[in-house]
């Protein structure tokens, strides 16, 4: 005999495995014999860890993610309690309009918006602000329908947009976010249409190549070498930069983050914080203390090294997310600009930024001859793709060496 109500339970879909082996979440509703899956959680999830958010008491970040999952188990439950008859065509219908309140284009940013915004993830909360912002400006209206967003309306956008002078990459940055708010109100039968993509009645979004400039060997021996210091300031945000290179083009974030928990036996393990959320199995990163990094360390690490400290003066316990943000987009500000005022003492002529401590560590790794899989590894990268893009300048000049060669008769 069938039963006469629905029933809801949180599901690990272990059909579908991602390449870092994890596994989607899902709402699982059975009705008759009969079951549907919907998403409910951007995260994917290992066996190990669903079975922590789903103990009694989970910790840290996995508390968050139960706190969703039951949240979204209550607002399903809540849809079938109050319908008199069951359908699941009902049933969705109810469903997300409940979670979301209405199919209009920038009230799903307003809800992606406070979710992102909920987790920590300030960054992304702008991200999505000022896309939502472009779009409504470019639209001159505060509501919005998905079956709008055609290839057409999105070619239109492109083109009013370089028209006002934004560069592809912020276009791009922009339609990336829209692109989400799309596939959400695609699993929620809420767009008809997808027009992103390849083909004909399709768009692509353009990703014009970044330029990655890595300084020459003559340029990192003259930065290494200067020691003409103005200031104990100059001398400071110029050193974080050098701790950037040496430890594998740590990233300003995961300075600030870095605590002494994390030097063990004259080693640096860490995990980057820009993957930490999209691969909770990332492995670490592992760092050997050379000379040049303990000096740093000694020079300027907080005292005591109490294992819950962090290593450098930055960042406090008990920060809001926008406080977070702020201090570290005010160091990354300060990194930048003394870092330039020692190019210039000593005659570099390009610019320099945080990153270009990055593309500078696996370019001259390069030239050392040290393998392409090694600096990947070494820069935390999920794939040899994004390695390349770092390595491609140091690849145009050896295409330049070489071709000058089949002029060269003296062999």
């Amino acid at each position: 005999m069938y039963d006469s109500k629905a029933i809801t339970s949180i599901y690990l879909d272990t059909r579908r495995v991602k390449t870092d082996d994890t596994y989607p979440v899902k709402l699982r509703v059975t009705f008759q014999r009969k079951r549907k899956y919907y998403s409910i959680l951007k995260e994917s999830l290992s066996t190990e860890d669903f079975h922590k958010v789903m103990a009694d008491k989970p910790r840290g970040n996995l508390r968050s993610i139960r706190y969703k999952l039951d949240e979204a188990k209550h607002d399903a439950d809540e849809v079938i309690k109050n319908l008199k008859t069951f359908s699941f065509d009902k049933f969705e219908q109810d469903y997300f309009e409940s979670t979301n309140g209405s199919d209009d284009v920038f009230s799903y940013y307003d809800a992606y918006i406070a979710e992102v915004k909920a987790e920590g993830r300030i960054n992304t909360a702008e991200s999505y602000t000022y896309s939502k912002k472009s779009l409504q400006k470019f639209c001159n209206c505060n509501t919005l329908d998905f079956d709008r967003i055609t290839a057409s309306f999105l070619e239109k956008y492109e083109k009013a947009m370089i028209k006002k002078g934004k560069s592809l990459t912020t276009i791009g940055i922009y339609l990336r976010c829209l692109r989400t708010i799309v596939n959400v109100a695609l699993k929620k039968g809420l767009a008809s249409t997808y027009p992103f993509g390849k083909g004909n009645n399709h768009y692509t979004i353009k990703n014009p190549p970044a330029r990655k400039i890595a300084l020459t060997t003559d340029e990192l021996i003259l930065i290494f070498n200067y020691d003409a210091f103005e200031t104990k300031t100059e001398n400071y945000f110029v050193d974080l930069w050098k701790f950037s290179y040496l430890c594998c083009g740590m990233n300003v974030k995961d300075m600030c983050n870095l605590k002494y928990s994390e030097i063990v036996r004259d080693k640096i393990y860490y995990k980057r914080e820009k993957t930490k959320r999209s691969n909770y199995n990332g492995k670490e990163i592992i760092i050997p203390v050379s000379k040049e990094i303990k000096a740093i360390l000694d020079k300027w690490g907080q005292k005591p090294k109490e294992p819950i400290s962090y290593v450098f003066p930055i960042l406090k316990r008990n920060l809001t997310p926008e406080q977070f943000e702020a201090n570290i987009k005010q160091v990354t500000k300060q990194i930048i600009k003394y870092i330039n005022r020692v190019a210039q003492k000593v005659g570099i002529e390009v610019r320099v930024y945080t990153y270009t401590a990055r593309h500078s560590y696996a370019t001259h790794l390069m030239r050392h001859g040290a393998p392409t899989l090694f600096i990947s590894k070494q820069l935390g990268h999920s794939n040899m793709k994004t390695t390349a893009s770092y390595l491609e300048n140091f690849e145009e000049r050896q295409i330049n060496k070489w071709q000058s060669k089949v002029t060269d008769f003296n062999l």
